[in-house]
């Protein structure tokens, strides 16, 4: 059981990142400089690889997990679509290429019992559970309600 917005599971390893301090967000970018390939992943020292190895895939384009987090974390990922007027008066767009996986990864870092849940989407499609299903199937309600219904823990509050 993961505590909601606390612990996040590993894109690398599959393992329980157990908090933020834990944590790394990596990134790719295109030849425009426009990130894409978001995954968070356990920050070396955290890394269950050790002492051979580490989850990061990417030795230059990361950052800690604290900085993407919270109510500043959610100002720096805006930053990736639009740093603001005063700060970049000249904008030619986000420096994002792929919006679905950046949409994603906000929805891991911010949206209570997503990062839980998200395992089991593939089952709760074959069930037909996203079927009548146009939006707000995201709220954390329907997410408690997945993970209840696909998972084997009792679901947390958050805390």
């Amino acid at each position: 059981m993961l505590k909601p917005l606390k612990q996040w599971i590993c894109d690398t390893c599959g393992e329980i990142i157990e908090s933020t301090e834990h944590g790394w967000l990596e990134w790719q970018q295109d030849e425009n400089s426009k990130a894409f390939d978001f995954r968070i992943v356990h920050h070396v020292t955290y890394s269950p690889h050790r002492p051979d190895g580490n989850c990061y895939q990417s030795d230059e384009l990361h950052n800690h997990l604290t900085r993407f987090v919270g109510e500043n974390g959610f100002e720096s990922l805006l930053c990736f679509l639009d740093p603001g007027h005063h700060i970049r008066p000249d904008y030619t767009g986000p420096r994002v290429s792929d919006m679905r996986g950046f949409v994603e990864l906000i929805r891991r870092l911010h949206m209570p019992y997503y990062e839980e849940a998200r395992q089991f989407f593939d089952k709760a499609s074959d069930d037909g559970f996203f079927d009548d299903v146009t939006e707000n199937i995201f709220r954390p309600k329907e997410l408690k309600g997945i993970i209840e219904t696909y998972g084997t823990q009792p679901v947390e509050p958050i805390r």
